[in-house]
């Protein structure tokens, strides 16, 4: 019989700690986390979130998913940004391991790039186009503003950790939900899909929101889709959803039957 153990150090007053303990301690606190998030992608796990001031974007603590580890951050990181009336890329880059044999440290920081591709490392945020003389916003009006790009945050091809790769960020699902679950009659299967992601704490895959959106003809099945692209199929969903508000389903007609005798 081929066994594997569980090992759980215990503390108390004079107890010695051996090494085999520190190392059970070590797998508990740092790899044990790691195996509920196996097959996730690489991106934000939970928190990280973005705020602005008048020539600051910071993004809070949070965690990262990446290469199949767990990364907490656990101070504010802020970057300056100005006007330039030209796209700009926001990217969170992720350093090598800078630590030694003792401990590991690896380096978080943020950048803006005129360009979309991202390098070995980054991770995307978000991106805008500052006019002179405006102001970077990043709260929105309503489900479809998350897409203006001027002078906004645009957080629709933020890199988000979800179950088999990547995908669209909790704050834009839960946008969608809410605004889908604001009509006043939708259809059972969008009331219980919205209620779902408006209670979940992670990501929602990729393939979960493609074959919803599939059923209604928002995007196709067969093909692998961007971030782009499955908001647009959210939008385009939810503007049917808006349109069907007014429609009253058909009566059934009655089982009985008349019979006229002369």
């Amino acid at each position: 019989m081929v066994s594997s153990y569980y090992k759980r150090p215990r503390f108390s007053a004079g107890k010695l700690l051996r090494t085999e303990h520190m190392a059970a301690l070590e797998w508990q606190s740092f790899e044990f986390p790691s195996l509920f998030f196996q097959g996730w992608g690489n991106g934000i796990l939970a928190g990280c979130n973005l705020s602005t001031t008048a020539d600051t974007v910071t993004m809070g603590p949070g965690v990262i998913c990446f290469e199949g580890e767990l990364f907490g951050i656990q101070e504010p990181v802020s970057i300056e940004y100005y006007p330039t009336d030209k796209i700009r890329y926001l990217k969170l880059y992720i350093g090598s391991n800078e630590g030694n044999d003792t401990c590991d440290v690896r380096r978080f920081s943020l950048s803006l790039s005129d360009h979309e591709r991202l390098g070995s490392g980054e991770l995307e945020l978000c991106r805008f186009r500052l006019q002179p003389g405006a102001y970077l916003r990043c709260a929105y009006t309503d489900f479809r503003d998350r897409e203006t790009l001027y002078d906004t945050l645009n957080t629709i091809y933020e890199s988000w950790s979800a179950p088999g790769g990547t995908s669209l960020s909790p704050d834009i699902t839960r946008a969608y939900a809410k605004e889908a679950l604001a009509i006043e009659k939708i259809p059972d299967l969008d009331a219980s899909i919205c209620l779902q992601w408006l209670n979940g704490q992670f990501a929602v895959s990729r393939q979960m929101i493609q074959h919803y959106l599939a059923r209604f003809s928002c995007v196709k099945l067969e093909q692998e889709i961007d971030n782009k692209a499955l908001f647009q199929g959210l939008l385009a969903r939810l503007e049917q959803l808006k349109e069907e508000k007014g429609q009253i389903a058909p009566q059934k007609k009655s089982g009985r039957r008349m019979i006229l005798v002369e």
